[in-house]
């Protein structure tokens, strides 16, 4: 609906997950912002990268996992593969069988990625946006949260555990 779309897909930083839950190339968590499945993954460079966990090709779930490590996405239907980057790199049949079916001549991998997510990160907490205008993080936070956010974290964090908890209940 409006207001999810305006709350979630607007000009705002979404908590997504710690930085040392994905200390190596290749470690993703799978987190939401709103009713949208995130990946949040650390790439061959080290750098964090968030992108919507669906195909670009027919919308399937690519990780069914909470966490886990890969080289690599891989839709389970039609077997669409993707970087850690989220750059499509793989099309089975792409050419078809025995020139038959396949993608048409002017399909360009490049043009289809999977959907990425801005990320930032604070004191160690990683935050996403689909907003490309989304203010920095301490702008957003403000001068007098973000202090306290480096006061509680001025030291390396380590998980320890994780519970959750449904209710039932909706986003507001």
């Amino acid at each position: 609906n409006l207001e999810n779309e305006a709350i979630f897909k607007g000009p705002a930083w979404n908590y997504l997950c710690l930085d040392v839950e994905i200390p190596n190339p290749g470690d993703y968590v799978v987190s939401h912002i709103g009713e949208t499945s995130i990946i949040v993954v650390r790439n061959e460079q080290g750098e964090i990268k968030a992108m919507v966990n669906r195909c670009a090709h027919r919308g399937a779930q690519l990780c069914q996992k909470r966490s886990g490590a890969t080289r690599k996405f891989s839709c389970i239907y039609h077997a669409w593969s993707y970087d850690l980057d989220g750059n499509l790199t793989n099309v089975a049949f792409s050419k078809g069988i025995k020139n038959q079916g396949g993608m048409p001549d002017d399909f360009k991998k490049e043009d289809h990625p999977l959907r990425s997510v801005n990320v930032t990160e604070h004191s160690g907490l990683i935050f996403g946006s689909f907003d490309d205008a989304v203010p920095d993080i301490e702008t957003y936070l403000g001068v007098e949260v973000s202090a306290k956010v480096k006061r509680v974290l001025n030291r390396p964090v380590k998980v320890i555990g994780r519970n959750t908890q449904v209710l039932p209940n909706n986003w507001k």
